[in-house]
Order: C-alpha cells, then structure tokens, then sequence
C-alpha cells in the first residue's frame, strides 16, 4: 500500500501538527491566559482564585492610577531617546566604515558584534565607575574641559537616568544597525556616486538624493525592530536604576514587573496587554507600509 497515496494531500498538514502544538503550548496558550487574567481580580496574596472583573483593571489603569500614566510617558521617552541615540550612532559608524580605502572594516564589524556577548552585569561596573559622580571618569574629563564645577558634580543616574541608561545601553545597541546599515550603504551602485561627483555635489546633497532613499526601506525595519525592542526593556534599566529614583526610569515594562512581584497578577496582565497592543500598532504600521511598496 503506497502510505503516501493514501494521505493524499493531508501530509504536509500533519508535519506541521507538532511545531503547531509547540507554539500553542509555549505561546498561544500563556497569551491567551494572560488576556483572561487582565479581565478579573487576581492578587494572590488576597484571592487564590481569578474573580471575574470585566474592564475594571483596565478603566482603573486609565482614570485612577496615576502611576500607570508616569510610566507610560517615560516609556515613550526611553523609545525615543534609544531609537535616536542608537540610529544616529549606527548611520555615523556606517557612514565612517564606508569610506572608499578605509582599512580594517572586517576588524570593526567584528569588534562591534562582539558587544552583543558581553552581558550587562558583566559591563556595568565599568560604566558605574565612569558616572560616579564624585571622582568619575565622565565628569573628571568635563571638570577639566571647564564645563562642571567639582563641587557640583553631576549625578547622572539620579539627574538624567533615562539619558544615562540609554548611553549605557548605547554600546550595544547601535552595533546592530551599523552592521546593516553599512552593508545597504555598501550595495549602492558606484555609479550613482559618479554622477554625483561629476555634477560636483555635496556631501549632503549626495547622502539626501542617494544614500537616504536606498536607506529608507531598512530605516523603517530598524526603526521598527528598535521600538518594539525598546518597549520590551527590562534588564538594563532594572540592574542599572532598578526604575528609580522613585518611577522616573520605570517603563511600563519594569511597572508589570513590580506589580508581579507583589502578587497582582491580573493587572500585571492588563499591563502586558497594553503593551501587546502597543506593539501591534508599530506592527501595523510596518505591514502597510510593505503592502503599500509592493502597490
């Protein structure tokens, strides 16, 4: 008997039976609990079983706790201090590597990726001692470049947390899309900066007609990637602030976070939930943007 007669058209389905349950045991299944548990009242230190709430966390997330509104506008700014510092930094680091006669570009690349390996306990000693306020690096070099007096010195995790984070982060973060960018940069026909030569143009016009519209369409992956990846943050900014002082660090991530650790499940939930959906409109927003390339 040919078997694969008999299952005819069925067999592609069926291998793909045990991947399929994977993703809803590991994925589908928790989500979809967790979307459950944002619709009751569930502290486990008060109630050992989810009670049914309807919208109460979420009208209680929107109108009473003021918390949730804090960490929600220092989530959009820790967004946008990330997605400009790493994508500034990544298009200058690539724009530097794609040099014509430039040596030693294997060297960066490989350089640059290895900050990825490096973990952020393992690196923050070093950062700690380079912003310590009193007899820090940082402020040691502007003390002697005249921009701080040294009986002002400038307490960066407590004055700037956001800013001092995100240059922590900085050294990693940008690696990424300067390895990317550089290699869109470096698929430009050469051509293109011919005629540019020969219509004697700048370097900005070159970079504004040529280079930009090439970038433009792995500029709104990266920008896209970089804000999801932002608004799932978590561990540089709790072993670094730990969401302080007070909640002036705390993204709504690390908010979730506090809220699981003193047992209220269900609005940790409706937090999630909200950035889920936050997430789905970044995600929208890079799906219509494809649909409307390919148009």
């Amino acid at each position: 008997m040919n078997w694969r007669g008999s299952m005819g058209g069925k067999l592609p389905y069926l291998l793909l039976i045990p991947a399929f349950a994977l993703i809803v045991a590991i994925s589908l299944a928790p989500s979809t609990y967790s979307i459950y548990l944002s619709f009751t009242k569930y502290n486990i230190n008060i109630n050992r079983h989810p009670v049914w709430f309807g919208l109460g966390q979420y009208i209680y997330m929107f109108t009473q706790d003021g918390f949730a509104y804090q960490t929600f506008a220092v989530t959009l700014e820790w967004v946008a201090i990330v997605i400009g510092l790493n994508y500034s930094f990544g298009l200058g680091i690539a724009k530097l590597l794609n040099q014509q006669g430039l040596k030693g570009k294997t060297f960066f690349r490989v350089g640059f990726m290895a900050s990825f390996a490096a973990p952020i306990t393992g690196v923050w000693p070093i950062w700690a001692r380079i912003l310590t306020p009193s007899g820090g690096l940082l402020n040691t070099y502007l003390e002697q470049l005249g921009l701080m007096d040294y009986r002002h010195p400038i307490t960066w995790l407590n004055t700037y947390p956001l800013l001092s984070v995100a240059i922590i982060g900085l050294w990693s973060g940008f690696a990424f899309g300067a390895i990317v960018l550089l290699a869109q940069l470096q698929s430009i026909p050469r051509e293109e900066y011919e005629s540019a030569r020969l219509d004697a143009a700048g370097r900005w016009s070159t970079f504004r007609n040529i280079e930009w519209p090439h970038l433009m369409p792995l500029n709104v992956v990266l920008w896209m990637l970089g804000i999801i990846s932002a608004l799932n943050t978590f561990n540089i900014i709790y072993v670094i602030t730990g969401g302080g002082p007070g909640f002036a660090s705390t993204t709504l991530y690390l908010y979730a976070f506090r809220n699981l650790t003193s047992g209220d499940y269900a609005y940790t939930a409706a937090i999630s939930v909200v950035l889920f959906l936050m997430e789905l409109v970044v995600a929208a927003f890079y799906i219509k943007y494809v649909w409307l390339r390919k148009a």
